[in-house]
């Protein structure tokens, strides 16, 4: 297998979104962080700042621990500066150079001591769901450095790793509780990539799943038995959300009765209701549909 690539970023298309109105409009808490900003898209917001004295507390320690590497680490950004803000949408350009630079240590410092374990000895850390939340904030859309900047502060923190990728990417996954899995060959664009990469369907969702088949072939079956020789039957399938709003087709919640009522050309659905979980990885992936891309 060939070496694991850190994505590259085309000149024409960055890697890191921000959210349509649209989209954020059905559920503006899904996108934002809970307690942690990682990247331009969040940062300065009131209620992420006490997270931003504990990722200055981490850098300060990292820095009296090991500052020559701290300092190369700190001019290995610098050059990389116009590969980072290829990136980000326009948003992110209000930036100068110094205060990106400054973003990419603490945040790539702290998710770096994240992946390896290591939090501060302060009481924060034990208080309700603050690790939680942190996990959950790490894996936002909007909330992501890119994958060449973390690679960049681990094999500088962590000599030991020999600047291999793969080192990191299991460390990673291991943090957020995803089974290693073969990496992509393609490149890595940052931690939620490396995630949706390797999430795989559990041993019971799978068991359902041949389970909904088995009975849906012999459902299939019984009616073919149970149809005149010399009638035709087509199956129709409902073409995606994407298709059919481009169709002028609109989408919205509604308490209904039944499961469809449409009208005028607007279908009503009810909610399908998933888990935290679920929706902080699920809704990315629709974003990024809306876009016309592919996470790679």
């Amino acid at each position: 297998m060939a070496p694991l690539q850190v994505a590259e970023v085309n000149e024409n298309r960055g890697c890191i979104y921000k959210v349509p109105h649209r989209l954020r409009e059905v559920n503006e808490k899904a996108y934002e962080p809970n307690v942690v900003s990682i990247g331009p898209y969040h940062h300065g917001k009131q209620h992420l700042k006490a997270m931003q004295v504990i990722k200055r507390s981490f850098f300060l320690k990292i820095a009296e621990e090991n500052n020559p590497n701290v300092n190369e680490l700190a001019r290995i950004m610098r050059s990389l500066e116009a590969r980072i803000r290829k990136c980000y949408e326009e948003e992110a350009f209000y930036l100068d150079s110094d205060q990106l630079v400054e973003m990419m240590l603490l945040d790539g410092c702290f998710i770096v001591q994240q992946i390896r374990g290591i939090h501060l000895a302060e009481d924060i850390f034990e208080v309700g769901r603050i690790q939680t939340d942190i996990l959950h904030d790490l894996l936002l859309l909007e909330n992501q450095l890119p994958f060449f900047v973390l690679f960049e502060v681990y094999r500088t923190m962590v000599p030991i790793a020999g600047g291999d990728v793969r080192h990191l990417a299991r460390s990673a996954l291991s943090l957020f509780g995803v089974s290693p899995c073969r990496l992509p060959e393609t490149g890595i664009m940052h931690l939620l990539d490396l995630v949706l990469s390797c999430e795989h369907p559990s041993p019971l969702g799978i068991k359902q799943h041949e389970l909904f088949k088995a009975k849906a072939k012999a459902k299939a079956k019984a009616a073919a038995a149970a149809a005149k020789p010399n009638s035709q039957r087509s199956w129709k399938f409902i073409r995606s959300a994407t298709e059919l709003e481009g169709a002028g087709i609109s989408f919205f919640g509604d308490h209904i009765e039944n499961m469809k009522d449409q009208n005028h050309g607007i279908e009503s659905k009810l909610h399908i209701m998933v888990s935290t979980d679920t929706e902080v990885l699920k809704k990315p992936l629709l974003k990024l549909e809306k876009r016309g891309s592919t996470l790679r």
